[in-house]
């Protein structure tokens, strides 16, 4: 039961930096759209003269950024950000506190039965996080960024315990 937990916890920190990670490239691929927008909208008089010698790349870059003008508002990167910024520090509390259980778990001094009574109030606790965080906004799996969380979790371990830990997916 205690590698159980040593599991769940591994993962629980997975889970903590996969919505952390999330939330910065949400952020970036937001910003990003938002800068390219600005840009085309402050430059397109003042760059006149370039543009004429490039026609073809200034009809391309003014039709992308009319199209972004136009769905911006519908695009998801935004409106996932508030929600998963929460969830990743409600997570991170979790972890945390599954992170002080661990010694006494790692002592010996609970029993199987109290180990997994303790996973299922985080498992719980997580669930709920989720629950009140994301409500209905939709959050697709993106492998790049659990690929980025497993590699910080494998590091935070390495650093924090001096072990190697093995995260499943």
């Amino acid at each position: 039961m205690q590698q159980r937990f040593w599991q769940f916890m591994v993962q629980l920190k997975v889970d903590s930096y996969y919505t952390g990670t999330y939330v910065a490239d949400a952020e970036f691929k937001d910003n990003s759209l938002t800068m390219f927008g600005a840009i085309m909208a402050t430059t397109s008089v003042s760059t006149w003269a370039i543009w004429q010698k490039f026609d073809i790349i200034w009809a391309i870059l003014v039709a992308a950024s009319q199209v972004l003008a136009a769905t911006k508002q519908y695009l998801p990167y935004k409106k996932r950000i508030a929600p998963m910024r929460a969830v990743s520090y409600l997570y991170e509390e979790i972890f945390l506190e599954a992170e002080s259980m661990w010694y006494d778990i790692s002592q010996g001094n609970k029993t199987e039965s109290e180990i997994n009574q303790l996973m299922t109030e985080l498992k719980g606790k997580q669930l709920k996080a989720w629950k009140k965080s994301i409500g209905d906004v939709t959050i697709p799996h993106r492998p790049k960024i659990r690929e980025r969380a497993d590699k910080l979790t494998a590091e935070y371990f390495t650093q924090a315990y001096n072990t190697t830990v093995t995260i499943t997916k």
